[in-house]
């Protein structure tokens, strides 16, 4: 195994001298000393010397005295730094008679010297001497930083001392408990250091009464025994002010034991302390609260025991409540659904014929139109009546479900706004509407929008004071939403009944105003805004008015085009061929088909009509004839006719006829079932002429460009 090689300390030396044999007798005896390393670096006059000493730093110097350009004495007066101090240290080399000038050298800074001998006994002797001086060297370094490393040691301290949320301090162990010492952090005590050492025993004198004995006794046992010292209590500051303290301290001592000071921190706790008196204070109040509690618990559970008998007693009546209320409630919806499809099939013929009266030829006498105007009014506001009944019955069962889109909002608002003006005119109310930039798109149905917009609106109007203001408003809120505002100038509601507002058949007291109502308009308008995704509210002031508000979430994209026509939007024919078509209409119903026959006959004699009394009659009719279009009624006698709808998408010939329902069922789940099975359009009866020949001339242009 290899042997480490022994690593020799490096030491750099720098020969000063203008005699080369000197330079060359001084190199030979170091070079032969094993226990060191030397690197020698030689200059041959004073001033190359100091070049040397600035390239080199070397760690010791060996000067020559005599030379041509500085002597030894005045190359010491140049090495001396700005601290005058020689920092590298110099062993002189003199000859034989300059004892003297060797001793004045050590005066100016040299280390140690030797005289040139004739004999070079003075060689013999450099090795020693230059171990020797740089040991004394480093002594001296490592002295000068131990002493800057303790006043380094002390300042931090100081510091630390001075800075810490803290109070330090140092007594003695004197019956006056004199502060040796105490930081500037007392100051919380409303003194200075240098008042609070001035005085005797003020430490106690600050202490609360209730605490001094205590404290006193803790300070005497520390003293006595030399243990240290742990204990709160309170001090006052020169104003009052009470302050806690965390005390902690302990007795130094010296090497033999004898003890000297006490040394210790003062830590505010005021806090703390304030704190726990109110956690105790709480924690009181909670015990109580507790065996409160525990009496109205064990009061509770024997009343909660009686009522698990009654709830058995009672069990078998409720499920059987249950299962008649369910029974009512299918019922109900049933009659609800033959009731709408009984009233508005004898209605679609009263209505259809008085539209075709009213544009046909001849055209009618001035009292004729306006009888049949009574007539398309009563005959409209008793469908709306309808839709109203089965708008509330399907609300209350849970089955409403709303066809969900982009909607213009401004576009909706506008529309309303015509809608109301009448209503707002007779009343003497004046309406502020907002003008609009952009379409403000939200995602809602169209159709229960407006619905619930007209009933605030209409609200807003009927509730107001005479000549009063309704102010229509709108805001983008930070949750991605728009909000509605409506604000009237009616009198407002107090507090109590604003709880009650949104309950059904509730008019909170209104019944005896004369304004006309049910109580159920704002539960409708509620629950169709919380369907389409939103909420609502309302803010009202006494004497001042309402602000009956509501938001849907916003949205970017463009509005998507509606599947189902709008009829006061229909005013022109999109489809303009001329050819020859066929139009086959599957009805059971005589009424029904004497209107279609009288509209296509009046309105488009380029269609020709084949009529099926039922479904499997259409399917043969449409395989053999392939009409352009099937108008075709959902119930029929013999199949339905989205089950005839879909025996004709399954057969090649018949696949892309459109076919568009006709129907009175208008439950929007069953229109949204039909639109999905595969109808083009879904007309319900009654319809306006203006909507039936929109679909008619859709499905043909439609068919055209195939």
């Amino acid at each position: 195994m290899t042997k480490p090689e022994i690593t020799k300390p490096q030491i750099r030396i720098l020969i000063i001298d203008d005699d080369i044999v000197d330079r060359l007798a001084c190199r030979r005896a170091l070079s032969e000393c094993l226990d060191c390393d030397y690197v020698l670096i030689e200059a041959e006059s004073g001033r190359e010397g100091l070049i040397m000493v600035n390239e080199h730093k070397p760690d010791c110097i060996l000067l020559d005295y005599h030379m041509q350009d500085l002597n030894g004495l005045e190359f010491l007066i140049e090495l001396v730094d700005n601290l005058g101090e020689i920092p590298i240290p110099v062993m002189m080399l003199t000859g034989s008679d300059s004892a003297t000038v060797a001793v004045e050298a050590m005066k100016r800074g040299a280390r140690d010297y030797l005289v040139k001998d004739v004999d070079g006994q003075y060689l013999e002797l450099l090795h020693t001497v230059i171990q020797r001086v740089l040991h004394e060297r480093f002594l001296q370094v490592e002295k000068k930083l131990t002493e800057e490393k303790l006043l380094q040691t002390e300042a931090k301290y100081r510091n630390l001392v001075e800075h810490i949320p803290v109070i330090t301090y140092i007594t003695a162990l004197d019956e006056e408990n004199k502060v040796l010492y105490i930081s500037p952090q007392v100051n919380v005590l409303d003194y200075s250091p240098e008042e609070w050492m001035a005085t005797p025993n003020i430490h106690l004198t600050q202490t609360h009464p209730e605490d001094r004995a205590r404290v006193l006794d803790e300070l005497t046992k520390s003293r006595a025994t030399g243990t240290s010292l742990r204990c709160e209590y309170r001090l006052f500051s020169r104003g009052g002010k009470i302050l806690w303290v965390r005390d902690e301290a302990s007795v130094v001592q010296d090497g033999s034991g004898h003890s000297l000071f006490l040394q210790g921190i003062l830590v505010d706790i005021t806090e703390s302390k304030l704190l726990e008196e109110e956690l105790r204070q709480h924690r009181e109040r909670l015990e109580e609260l507790v065996a409160k509690r525990t009496d109205e618990l064990a009061e509770a559970n024997k009343l909660l025991r009686e009522d698990i008998v009654r709830r058995k007693s009672v069990q078998a009546e409720l499920t059987m409540a249950k299962a008649a209320a369910e029974k009512a409630n299918l019922a109900k919806s049933n009659f609800l659904s033959s009731m709408s499809h009984e009233l508005r099939t004898p209605l679609n013929a009263i209505l259809g014929f008085a539209q075709l009266i009213e544009t046909g030829n001849p055209k009618p006498t001035s009292t004729q139109m306006a009888r049949l105007k009574e007539i398309l009014h009563g005959g409209w506001y008793l469908l709306e009546l309808i839709n109203e009944i089965l708008d509330l019955a399907i609300i209350e069962s849970g089955k409403l479900t709303l066809s969900l889109q982009l909607v213009s909002l401004a576009e909706v608002i506008t529309e309303c706004h015509t809608m109301i003006e009448p209503q707002a005119q007779k009343c003497g109310i004046h309406l502020n509407f907002p003008k609009f930039d952009n379409p403000l798109t939200v995602k809602a149905d169209r159709t229960r929008l407006k619905q619930a917009l007209l009933n605030l609106l209409s609200n807003a109007i009927k509730y107001n004071r005479d000549q009063g203001t309704v102010e229509v408003s709108y805001v983008a809120t930070v949750a991605g939403c728009i909000r509605v505002n409506i604000h009237d100038t009616g009198v407002g509601l107090p507090s109590d009944k604003l709880t009650q507002l949104f309950q059904p058949f509730n008019r909170l007291g209104q019944e005896i105003s004369g304004v006309e109502g049910t109580g159920i308009g704002l539960v409708v308008t509620k629950q169709l805004i919380e369907l389409m995704g939103g909420s609502i509210g309302v803010e009202s002031s006494v004497g001042v008015g309402s602000v009956f508000w509501f938001e849907l979430v916003s949205a970017t994209e463009h509005l998507l085009a509606e599947k189902v026509c709008k009829p006061q939007e229909l005013t022109e024919k999109v489809y303009t061929d001329t050819q020859q078509h066929t139009l086959l209409y599957v009805e059971d119903s005589p009424a029904n088909l004497s209107l279609v026959k009288d509209i296509i006959a009046a309105e488009r004699p380029d269609i020709r009509l084949l009529i099926a009394s039922n479904g499997k009659l259409g399917i043969e009719m449409a395989r053999t004839h392939l009409p352009d279009v099937i108008l075709m009624d959902v119930a029929l006698p013999d199949i339905s006719g989205t089950e005839a709808m879909e025996f004709l998408r399954k057969d090649p010939l018949t696949e892309n006829i459109p076919i568009v329902a006709l129907s009175a069922d208008a439950m929007p789940n069953n229109i949204s079932k039909g639109i999905e099975a595969g109808f083009f359009r879904y007309i319900c009866k009654p319809f306006e002429l203006t909507e039936f020949m929109y679909a008619i001339d859709k499905a043909l242009e439609l068919r055209n460009e195939e």
